[in-house]
């Protein structure tokens, strides 16, 4: 099957993709309260991003995310729905934060090593 390169702005979001989506995935993968995490799968799956990087990273996050939820269940116990509840817009920032810290790492690595780290 013979594809057509896409061009303007659907080349363009499938650069800026595969270079930085799977940030857009560990993200809300991580977070403790819902944040829309199907928009970016599916951008992922049309990007045609490999399946190991794509589970590899969706893993990471939500091993993570589930243990912070564990630690805080024995720490907490049954206060911690009252936690997650009252610090909601503390992990909407935190949230933001971490994609801008990833999104600087990438950036910086590109920058500090060139074409390589951008043409993987």
């Amino acid at each position: 099957m013979n594809k057509a390169a896409p061009e303007g702005r659907g080349a363009k979001f499938r650069e800026w993709f595969k270079r930085y989506g799977m940030v857009t995935v560990f993200v809300p993968a991580l977070m403790p309260i819902p944040m829309p995490l199907k928009l970016f799968v599916i951008s992922a799956g049309v990007t045609g991003t490999a399946l190991a990087e794509f589970i590899t990273v969706v893993v990471l996050a939500r091993t993570l995310r589930y243990f912070g939820a564990a630690w805080l269940g024995v720490t907490l116990g049954r206060e911690s729905t009252g936690f997650l509840k009252t610090h909601a817009w503390d992990f909407v920032a935190g949230a933001i934060a971490l994609f801008v810290a990833l999104y600087a790492f990438i950036l910086f690595r590109d920058r500090r090593f060139g074409s390589r780290a951008a043409d993987r």
